[in-house]
Protein backbone atom coordinates (compact mmCIF):
# COMPACT_ATOMS: atom_id res chain seq x y z
CA UNK A 1 0.00 0.00 0.00
CA UNK A 2 2.69 2.41 0.88
CA UNK A 3 4.32 1.47 -2.72
CA UNK A 4 0.75 2.35 -4.43
CA UNK A 5 1.11 5.63 -2.26
CA UNK A 6 3.96 6.56 -3.37
CA UNK A 7 3.02 5.93 -6.73
CA UNK A 8 0.01 7.94 -7.01
CA UNK A 9 1.87 10.55 -5.24
CA UNK A 10 4.68 10.74 -8.23
CA UNK A 11 2.09 10.82 -10.85
CA UNK A 12 -0.05 13.43 -9.46
CA UNK A 13 2.86 15.69 -8.98
CA UNK A 14 3.29 15.31 -12.91
CA UNK A 15 -0.36 16.05 -13.56
CA UNK A 16 -0.72 12.72 -14.85
CA UNK A 17 -4.06 10.62 -14.07
CA UNK A 18 -4.02 6.99 -12.70
CA UNK A 19 -5.41 4.43 -13.85
CA UNK A 20 -4.39 0.99 -12.10
CA UNK A 21 -5.20 -2.15 -11.90
CA UNK A 22 -7.75 -4.15 -9.11
CA UNK A 23 -4.98 -5.02 -5.94
CA UNK A 24 -5.43 -7.19 -2.67
CA UNK A 25 -4.29 -5.38 0.25
CA UNK A 26 -4.00 -6.58 3.68
CA UNK A 27 -4.56 -5.41 6.86
CA UNK A 28 -4.73 -6.36 10.21
CA UNK A 29 -7.56 -6.08 12.74
CA UNK A 30 -7.88 -7.48 15.92
CA UNK A 31 -4.67 -9.34 15.76
CA UNK A 32 -5.95 -11.12 12.71
CA UNK A 33 -4.69 -11.17 8.99
CA UNK A 34 -7.82 -9.67 6.86
CA UNK A 35 -7.82 -7.93 3.30
CA UNK A 36 -9.86 -6.18 0.85
CA UNK A 37 -10.13 -5.80 -2.79
CA UNK A 38 -10.02 -2.21 -4.44
CA UNK A 39 -10.94 -0.74 -7.73
CA UNK A 40 -9.55 2.74 -8.66
CA UNK A 41 -11.20 3.96 -11.88
CA UNK A 42 -9.47 5.08 -15.25
CA UNK A 43 -8.62 8.51 -14.79
CA UNK A 44 -8.98 8.93 -10.91
CA UNK A 45 -6.56 12.05 -10.14
CA UNK A 46 -5.43 12.61 -6.26
CA UNK A 47 -5.98 16.36 -6.39
CA UNK A 48 -10.02 15.93 -6.45
CA UNK A 49 -11.64 13.83 -3.75
CA UNK A 50 -13.96 11.01 -4.92
CA UNK A 51 -16.49 9.00 -3.15
CA UNK A 52 -16.13 5.62 -1.55
CA UNK A 53 -18.06 2.64 -2.25
CA UNK A 54 -17.58 -0.46 0.14
CA UNK A 55 -19.55 -3.95 -1.20
CA UNK A 56 -19.78 -6.75 0.34
CA UNK A 57 -20.05 -10.32 -0.91
CA UNK A 58 -22.78 -12.87 0.53
CA UNK A 59 -22.18 -16.37 2.63
CA UNK A 60 -19.66 -18.39 0.79
CA UNK A 61 -18.48 -15.97 -1.72
CA UNK A 62 -15.75 -13.67 -1.77
CA UNK A 63 -14.20 -10.11 -2.93
CA UNK A 64 -13.68 -11.51 -6.61
CA UNK A 65 -17.40 -13.42 -6.87
CA UNK A 66 -18.50 -10.06 -6.02
CA UNK A 67 -17.54 -7.83 -7.81
CA UNK A 68 -18.15 -9.99 -10.78
CA UNK A 69 -21.46 -9.76 -10.38
CA UNK A 70 -22.48 -6.39 -8.15
CA UNK A 71 -21.57 -4.15 -11.00
CA UNK A 72 -19.76 -1.69 -9.04
CA UNK A 73 -16.54 -1.67 -10.75
CA UNK A 74 -18.11 -0.96 -13.85
CA UNK A 75 -20.39 1.72 -12.77
CA UNK A 76 -17.09 2.86 -10.30
CA UNK A 77 -15.54 3.39 -13.93
CA UNK A 78 -18.54 5.24 -15.07
CA UNK A 79 -18.83 7.57 -11.71
CA UNK A 80 -15.45 7.94 -10.85
CA UNK A 81 -15.85 6.80 -7.58
CA UNK A 82 -13.34 3.98 -5.75
CA UNK A 83 -14.94 0.75 -4.97
CA UNK A 84 -13.56 -1.63 -2.12
CA UNK A 85 -14.52 -5.37 -1.71
CA UNK A 86 -13.70 -6.56 1.87
CA UNK A 87 -13.45 -10.53 2.43
CA UNK A 88 -15.65 -11.49 5.68
CA UNK A 89 -13.81 -14.32 8.13
CA UNK A 90 -14.64 -17.81 6.41
CA UNK A 91 -17.05 -16.37 3.64
CA UNK A 92 -19.17 -14.28 6.31
CA UNK A 93 -20.15 -11.76 7.81
CA UNK A 94 -20.86 -11.19 11.45
CA UNK A 95 -24.41 -9.54 10.28
CA UNK A 96 -26.12 -10.09 14.00
CA UNK A 97 -28.14 -13.25 13.13
CA UNK A 98 -26.08 -14.45 10.11
CA UNK A 99 -24.16 -15.70 9.22
CA UNK A 100 -21.29 -18.19 11.04
CA UNK A 101 -18.60 -18.82 11.25
CA UNK A 102 -18.14 -14.77 12.12
CA UNK A 103 -21.69 -14.66 13.90
CA UNK A 104 -20.96 -17.51 15.90
CA UNK A 105 -17.27 -16.32 16.53
CA UNK A 106 -18.71 -12.48 17.40
CA UNK A 107 -16.23 -11.57 14.72
CA UNK A 108 -15.55 -7.49 15.30
CA UNK A 109 -16.61 -6.68 11.20
CA UNK A 110 -17.87 -3.32 12.26
CA UNK A 111 -14.65 -2.34 14.04
CA UNK A 112 -12.85 -4.42 10.44
CA UNK A 113 -15.07 -2.21 8.12
CA UNK A 114 -13.63 1.19 9.98
CA UNK A 115 -10.33 0.23 9.91
CA UNK A 116 -10.58 -0.38 6.06
CA UNK A 117 -12.35 2.93 5.79
CA UNK A 118 -9.53 4.54 7.17
CA UNK A 119 -6.43 2.55 5.53
CA UNK A 120 -8.26 3.77 2.32
CA UNK A 121 -9.21 7.52 2.94
CA UNK A 122 -5.12 7.52 4.35
CA UNK A 123 -4.00 6.22 1.14
CA UNK A 124 -6.41 7.59 -1.22
CA UNK A 125 -8.31 11.16 -1.96
CA UNK A 126 -11.49 10.23 -0.99
CA UNK A 127 -14.80 12.28 -0.01
CA UNK A 128 -15.41 11.38 3.20
CA UNK A 129 -18.76 12.80 3.40
CA UNK A 130 -19.40 10.41 0.64
CA UNK A 131 -18.60 6.63 2.20
CA UNK A 132 -21.40 4.33 1.22
CA UNK A 133 -22.01 0.52 1.80
CA UNK A 134 -23.94 -1.90 -0.33
CA UNK A 135 -23.99 -5.80 -0.52
CA UNK A 136 -25.98 -9.33 -1.34
CA UNK A 137 -27.27 -11.46 1.21
CA UNK A 138 -25.39 -11.97 3.77
CA UNK A 139 -23.55 -8.34 2.58
CA UNK A 140 -26.53 -6.75 2.67
CA UNK A 141 -27.41 -7.41 6.26
CA UNK A 142 -23.41 -6.52 7.18
CA UNK A 143 -24.71 -3.57 4.92
CA UNK A 144 -27.84 -2.25 6.89
CA UNK A 145 -25.89 -3.21 10.04
CA UNK A 146 -23.48 -1.05 9.03
CA UNK A 147 -26.15 1.85 8.70
CA UNK A 148 -26.88 0.87 12.13
CA UNK A 149 -23.50 1.26 13.93
CA UNK A 150 -21.41 2.95 11.83
CA UNK A 151 -24.16 5.96 10.59
CA UNK A 152 -21.14 8.28 11.78
CA UNK A 153 -18.52 7.20 8.68
CA UNK A 154 -21.63 5.78 5.87
CA UNK A 155 -23.87 8.31 4.73
CA UNK A 156 -26.41 5.88 2.71
CA UNK A 157 -26.62 2.42 2.78
CA UNK A 158 -28.22 -0.18 -0.45
CA UNK A 159 -28.87 -3.76 0.46
CA UNK A 160 -29.60 -6.29 -1.82
CA UNK A 161 -31.45 -9.69 -0.89
CA UNK A 162 -31.28 -9.95 3.13
CA UNK A 163 -32.25 -7.40 6.09
CA UNK A 164 -31.39 -5.49 8.98
CA UNK A 165 -30.77 -8.24 11.91
CA UNK A 166 -29.88 -6.09 15.06
CA UNK A 167 -31.56 -3.52 16.93
CA UNK A 168 -32.25 -0.69 15.08
CA UNK A 169 -30.54 2.02 16.95
CA UNK A 170 -28.59 4.40 14.55
CA UNK A 171 -26.74 7.87 15.48
CA UNK A 172 -28.61 9.55 13.08
CA UNK A 173 -31.24 9.49 10.69
CA UNK A 174 -29.44 7.71 7.15
CA UNK A 175 -30.91 6.99 3.71
CA UNK A 176 -31.42 2.73 2.83
CA UNK A 177 -32.81 1.53 -0.58
CA UNK A 178 -33.30 -2.31 -0.52
CA UNK A 179 -34.01 -4.72 -3.03
CA UNK A 180 -35.55 -8.38 -2.78
CA UNK A 181 -36.63 -10.77 -5.31
CA UNK A 182 -40.13 -12.12 -5.11
CA UNK A 183 -38.88 -15.16 -5.95
CA UNK A 184 -35.65 -15.69 -3.78
CA UNK A 185 -35.89 -19.01 -2.50
CA UNK A 186 -33.00 -18.22 -0.24
CA UNK A 187 -33.89 -15.58 1.94
CA UNK A 188 -38.06 -15.38 0.99
CA UNK A 189 -39.25 -11.76 0.54
CA UNK A 190 -42.45 -13.14 2.66
CA UNK A 191 -39.60 -13.94 6.20
CA UNK A 192 -36.67 -14.99 7.18
CA UNK A 193 -35.08 -15.01 10.69
CA UNK A 194 -37.93 -13.15 11.98
CA UNK A 195 -37.25 -10.37 9.40
CA UNK A 196 -39.24 -9.77 5.85
CA UNK A 197 -38.68 -7.25 2.36
CA UNK A 198 -41.94 -5.04 3.71
CA UNK A 199 -40.88 -5.30 7.58
CA UNK A 200 -37.33 -4.59 6.96
CA UNK A 201 -38.83 -1.97 5.10
CA UNK A 202 -41.07 -0.54 7.53
CA UNK A 203 -38.42 -0.70 10.33
CA UNK A 204 -36.19 1.39 8.39
CA UNK A 205 -39.19 4.04 7.82
CA UNK A 206 -39.44 3.97 11.59
CA UNK A 207 -36.22 4.44 12.42
CA UNK A 208 -35.91 7.50 10.30
CA UNK A 209 -39.29 8.93 11.49
CA UNK A 210 -40.91 8.77 7.89
CA UNK A 211 -44.58 9.84 7.53
CA UNK A 212 -46.67 10.08 5.03
CA UNK A 213 -47.46 7.33 2.18
CA UNK A 214 -44.99 6.51 0.50
CA UNK A 215 -44.51 7.06 -3.10
CA UNK A 216 -44.88 4.36 -5.94
CA UNK A 217 -42.54 4.02 -8.90
CA UNK A 218 -43.38 0.98 -11.61
CA UNK A 219 -39.83 0.39 -13.01
CA UNK A 220 -41.88 -2.91 -15.17
CA UNK A 221 -44.41 -5.37 -14.90
CA UNK A 222 -44.81 -5.85 -11.07
CA UNK A 223 -40.79 -4.53 -10.38
CA UNK A 224 -41.76 -1.38 -8.67
CA UNK A 225 -40.00 0.62 -5.57
CA UNK A 226 -41.73 2.48 -2.83
CA UNK A 227 -40.22 5.25 -1.48
CA UNK A 228 -40.52 7.52 2.05
CA UNK A 229 -39.42 10.77 1.39
CA UNK A 230 -40.81 12.43 4.34
CA UNK A 231 -38.30 11.59 7.05
CA UNK A 232 -36.00 13.33 9.76
CA UNK A 233 -32.88 15.38 7.95
CA UNK A 234 -34.25 14.38 4.42
CA UNK A 235 -32.90 10.91 4.46
CA UNK A 236 -35.42 8.35 2.59
CA UNK A 237 -36.16 4.99 2.70
CA UNK A 238 -36.55 2.68 -0.42
CA UNK A 239 -38.15 -1.10 -0.90
CA UNK A 240 -37.51 -2.22 -4.53
CA UNK A 241 -39.66 -5.15 -5.34
CA UNK A 242 -37.74 -6.82 -8.37
CA UNK A 243 -39.31 -10.08 -10.74
CA UNK A 244 -36.04 -12.29 -9.93
CA UNK A 245 -34.68 -14.71 -7.11
CA UNK A 246 -31.74 -13.92 -4.53
CA UNK A 247 -29.12 -12.88 -7.14
CA UNK A 248 -31.38 -10.30 -7.71
CA UNK A 249 -28.52 -8.45 -10.25
CA UNK A 250 -29.57 -10.99 -12.62
CA UNK A 251 -33.35 -10.32 -12.89
CA UNK A 252 -36.78 -11.17 -14.93
CA UNK A 253 -36.71 -7.91 -16.41
CA UNK A 254 -33.09 -7.13 -16.76
CA UNK A 255 -33.32 -3.82 -14.78
CA UNK A 256 -29.97 -2.49 -14.20
CA UNK A 257 -30.84 -2.07 -9.89
CA UNK A 258 -26.70 -1.27 -9.69
CA UNK A 259 -27.41 2.35 -12.00
CA UNK A 260 -30.68 2.68 -9.09
CA UNK A 261 -28.68 1.87 -6.40
CA UNK A 262 -25.48 4.36 -7.37
CA UNK A 263 -28.16 7.38 -7.86
CA UNK A 264 -29.63 6.94 -4.66
CA UNK A 265 -26.70 6.70 -2.85
CA UNK A 266 -25.34 9.77 -4.75
CA UNK A 267 -27.78 11.71 -3.80
CA UNK A 268 -26.88 11.75 0.38
CA UNK A 269 -24.14 13.11 2.18
CA UNK A 270 -22.85 12.54 5.71
CA UNK A 271 -23.50 15.55 7.46
CA UNK A 272 -19.64 16.78 9.23
CA UNK A 273 -21.22 17.23 12.56
CA UNK A 274 -22.53 13.48 12.51
CA UNK A 275 -19.03 12.55 11.40
CA UNK A 276 -16.78 11.14 14.11
CA UNK A 277 -15.26 8.13 12.09
CA UNK A 278 -12.41 6.88 10.58
CA UNK A 279 -11.39 8.88 7.41
CA UNK A 280 -13.08 12.23 8.66
CA UNK A 281 -9.41 14.82 8.58
CA UNK A 282 -11.62 17.65 9.79
CA UNK A 283 -13.03 16.27 13.03
CA UNK A 284 -9.90 13.65 13.33
CA UNK A 285 -7.21 16.25 13.78
CA UNK A 286 -4.79 12.99 14.69
CA UNK A 287 -5.18 11.89 11.37
CA UNK A 288 -4.71 14.50 8.37
CA UNK A 289 -5.46 13.72 4.79
CA UNK A 290 -3.51 15.59 3.16
CA UNK A 291 -3.86 16.33 -1.18
CA UNK A 292 -0.64 16.94 -2.31
CA UNK A 293 0.38 18.64 -5.50
CA UNK A 294 3.77 20.23 -7.63
CA UNK A 295 2.84 22.71 -10.35
CA UNK A 296 4.10 25.95 -11.10
CA UNK A 297 2.64 29.31 -10.42
CA UNK A 298 4.03 32.51 -12.13
CA UNK A 299 6.40 30.34 -13.29
CA UNK A 300 8.35 29.54 -10.40
CA UNK A 301 7.87 25.83 -9.09
CA UNK A 302 5.80 25.14 -5.50
CA UNK A 303 4.66 22.57 -3.21
CA UNK A 304 0.78 22.67 -2.73
CA UNK A 305 -0.92 20.78 0.31
CA UNK A 306 -4.22 20.94 1.26
CA UNK A 307 -6.16 19.51 3.75
CA UNK A 308 -7.98 19.51 7.06
CA UNK A 309 -6.24 19.58 10.30
CA UNK A 310 -2.75 20.38 8.90
CA UNK A 311 -0.98 23.20 11.02
CA UNK A 312 2.47 23.20 9.03
CA UNK A 313 4.36 21.93 5.90
CA UNK A 314 7.92 21.33 5.97
CA UNK A 315 10.09 19.96 3.27
CA UNK A 316 12.42 18.10 4.10
CA UNK A 317 15.57 16.67 2.17
CA UNK A 318 17.03 12.77 1.94
CA UNK A 319 19.32 13.97 4.52
CA UNK A 320 17.13 15.18 6.99
CA UNK A 321 17.66 19.00 6.85
CA UNK A 322 14.10 21.10 6.66
CA UNK A 323 15.08 22.92 2.95
CA UNK A 324 11.60 25.08 2.95
CA UNK A 325 8.89 24.86 5.39
CA UNK A 326 5.05 27.25 5.51
CA UNK A 327 4.32 29.60 8.65
CA UNK A 328 1.83 27.26 11.10
CA UNK A 329 -1.99 28.35 10.41
CA UNK A 330 -4.55 27.79 12.95
CA UNK A 331 -7.33 27.15 10.26
CA UNK A 332 -9.01 23.63 10.61
CA UNK A 333 -8.47 24.38 6.36
CA UNK A 334 -6.48 25.86 4.65
CA UNK A 335 -3.39 25.34 1.59
CA UNK A 336 0.43 25.33 2.43
CA UNK A 337 2.02 26.40 -0.55
CA UNK A 338 6.25 25.82 -0.60
CA UNK A 339 8.05 27.58 -3.11
CA UNK A 340 10.56 25.34 -4.34
CA UNK A 341 12.38 27.13 -7.07
CA UNK A 342 15.84 26.91 -6.53
CA UNK A 343 16.05 23.44 -5.04
CA UNK A 344 17.36 20.32 -6.87
CA UNK A 345 15.27 18.11 -8.88
CA UNK A 346 15.12 14.74 -6.50
CA UNK A 347 13.18 12.84 -3.96
CA UNK A 348 11.79 14.91 -1.10
CA UNK A 349 9.75 14.53 2.60
CA UNK A 350 7.07 16.40 3.12
CA UNK A 351 6.64 16.32 7.13
CA UNK A 352 3.09 17.43 7.78
CA UNK A 353 1.93 18.38 11.44
CA UNK A 354 -1.61 18.10 12.55
CA UNK A 355 -2.63 17.84 15.93
CA UNK A 356 -0.14 15.89 17.99
CA UNK A 357 0.59 14.08 14.65
CA UNK A 358 3.44 14.33 12.02
CA UNK A 359 3.75 12.19 8.81
CA UNK A 360 6.34 12.45 6.89
CA UNK A 361 5.20 11.58 3.11
CA UNK A 362 7.42 11.29 0.31
CA UNK A 363 7.32 13.42 -3.03
CA UNK A 364 9.33 13.68 -5.89
CA UNK A 365 10.33 17.15 -7.42
CA UNK A 366 11.17 18.00 -11.08
CA UNK A 367 12.72 21.13 -12.04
Amino acid sequence: MKRMLALFLLLSLTGVTVAVADETVAIRHGGTDRSYLIHVPPGYDISSRVPLVLDFHGWTSNPSSQALISGFRGKSDEEGFIVAWPEGLGSSWNAGGCCPPSSTDGTDDVGFVRAVVEDICGTYSIDSTRVYATGLSNGSAMTQRLANDAADIFAAAAGFAFYLLVDPNPSRPIAVINFHGYSDATVPYDGFISASAQGNFQTWADVNNCSGTPVDTVLTGTSKCETCVMCDEDVEVTLCSIEGGHVIYMNDNTIDLTAIAWEFLSRFTLPVSAHTGAGNPELNRNSPKPRVQSRFVGGRRVVMCTAFGVESVALVNLAGRTVRETPTKKNAKSDHVIPAAGLGSGFYFLKITGGDVEKNMPIFISQ
